[in-house]
């Protein structure tokens, strides 16, 4: 299962994501393929096939801000695979065997409010789940038509979309 999520970013090189899928659903040869075509993007590995940062328009800076790790806090609950280490906490998720596609679309000082380019971008490249837990950063009425067509293209093409706002 792969899971989209579009929010402030990930570290990719944190522990609790490194243990690799057995038999991933998006492999690195297909992922490559896709980026390609894309124009965009980067594979990481088996774990995060797919990550990107929307704000900036570049394949780095994939972490969160500092004072905004809910991107982080968001993919370790959907599919942290922590291992005990000693008296070293560690997190796991509650799909570890999962894949995450990372579309950061906060930054330190920007927004990126073209949801509709990163779901789509999440559908096409294989996304089974996305989820969007925009909070107190975009209103519900900042979903605009676009966004609701997206959605709907997404809902369409079989992908359960998990939209929070408040």
């Amino acid at each position: 299962m792969a899971v989209a999520v579009i929010d402030s970013g990930i570290d990719v090189d944190h522990k609790d994501f490194q243990t690799m899928p057995k038999d991933p659903k998006l492999t690195a040869d297909e992922m490559k393929k896709k980026l390609k075509e894309l124009g965009y993007g980067r594979y990481v590995n088996e774990k995060i096939p797919y990550a990107y940062n929307y704000v900036d328009n570049e394949n780095e800076h994939l972490k969160g801000p500092d004072d905004e790790p809910h991107g982080q806090h968001v993919s370790g609950t959907i599919a942290a695979d922590g291992h005990p280490d000693g008296d070293n906490t560690y997190v796991v998720g509650v799909a570890p065997k999962a894949q995450l596609m990372q579309l950061k679309v906060f930054g330190d000082d920007s927004t990126s409010l073209d949801m509709a380019k990163e779901i789509c971008d999440a559908v096409n490249l294989g996304a089974d789940v996305i989820n969007m837990s925009l909070g107190g950063g975009v209103s519900a009425a900042d979903l605009n038509i676009q966004d609701q067509r997206a959605v709907q293209y997404a809902v369409d093409r079989g992908v359960v979309v998990v939209i929070s706002v408040f």
